[in-house]
């Protein structure tokens, strides 16, 4: 009985999710994108932090994988195989590319002198800095690609605040990559498009995004064949790419 009510749960969670991160794009991506446009270290952290929940996020997904697949004989849990790497290897490239750009410190002269030799505290914040990020560029794939190995009862009335916890998680960087994308284009003037090229425009960004962002969503919709949560997933990511095409 309490498989099935965490079952019922996990599928009207998800949806639920995406509705509340639509509400947080109104309140807090403008602000986000603002800061992002103006280079600032703390930006590229933000971003690492963003990267960080990815990561937790996705973890737990896998987890959740294994946990309703549970039993006498347990079905496979799809783990994306070699397209999972490839696509968590990109992305990871993107997230360093993003946080540097954001921080400035590609632009910052302590980059110039902590490669160089010179400044001492500059050189040990962007060193740290980098090392985190080639850190993370490395964990993501693996994070989609090898399987969990800890495992969760089906029934545990844990597996609802998971699967919330999971996919919050994971929506939380893709406000913050919406964010990033909207603060390149902060003060820039009105292009002025057809309706018909927004639309080109908006396909062009869409299907970057499901690229790089669908993978823990796609391991979900593997695991729970929610429809709705996948559903609810597309149409979120047209409500927040919509914008840039402004």
């Amino acid at each position: 009985m309490t498989t099935a009510r965490n079952g019922l749960l996990s599928f009207a969670l998800t949806p639920a999710v995406d509705g509340m991160a639509v509400v947080a794009y109104l309140f807090f991506v403008p602000a986000l994108a603002a800061m992002f446009n103006k280079p600032n270290v703390l930006n590229g952290f933000i971003i690492l932090f963003g990267y960080a929940c990815l990561i937790v996020g996705t973890r737990i997904i896998r987890m959740l994988g294994h946990t309703l697949d549970a039993g006498p004989n347990p079905k496979k849990v799809s783990d994306l195989s070699g397209c999972g790497g490839f696509l968590g290897f990109s992305f990871g490239i993107f997230t360093a590319t993003a946080a540097l750009t954001t921080s400035g410190l590609l632009e910052n002269e302590g980059f110039t002198r902590a490669t160089s030799g010179d400044g001492i505290w500059s050189g040990i914040l962007i060193w740290v800095f980098s090392l985190t990020l080639l850190t993370f560029v490395v964990l993501y794939p693996f994070v989609l690609i090898l399987p969990a190995k800890t495992r969760i009862q089906a029934n545990s009335p844990a597996v609802p605040m998971l699967h919330l916890l999971g996919v919050s998680l994971t929506n939380i960087m893709v406000l913050i990559t919406v964010a990033f994308w909207e603060g390149l284009f902060v003060g820039e003037e009105p292009a002025g498009m057809s309706v018909g090229f927004r639309i080109l425009a908006l396909f062009a960004f869409y299907l970057l995004f499901l690229i790089f962002q669908a993978p823990p969503r796609i391991l979900l919709f593997l695991l729970e064949r929610n429809i709705y949560g996948l559903i609810s997933f597309l149409i979120s990511l047209a409500i927040f790419l919509w914008p840039l095409t402004a």
